[in-house]
């Protein structure tokens, strides 16, 4: 698997992180805001909803990237699948 490869499928993994971190960082110092009331896309609104905004748009650039480093693995590797379902048994 090559680097760049490598590099795409492993912002899926950043992509969690940011956005979790982001997410609970401001959960936390934004007052009035409860998570267990609450839903983090609500973070979007007010004064500081660009924070999340931001967020939200990163991770899923983070996520897409995360997208074609999967398309170009499965595409490099023989799969019976990739062309329709083969449900036949073998040798028939």
């Amino acid at each position: 698997m090559h680097r760049v490869t490598r590099q795409l499928l492993a912002c899926g993994i950043a992509s969690g992180i940011v956005f979790f971190v982001v997410g609970l960082g401001q959960a936390f110092t934004r007052a009035g805001f409860d998570l267990r009331h609450n839903a983090i896309s609500q973070l979007s609104l007010g004064d500081l909803g660009w924070i999340q905004i931001t967020s939200f748009i990163v991770t899923g650039l983070l996520a897409i990237a995360c997208a074609v480093g999967a398309r170009s693995v499965t595409a490099s590797t023989p799969s019976r699948w990739r062309d329709g379902a083969d449900l036949r048994r073998p040798g028939e």
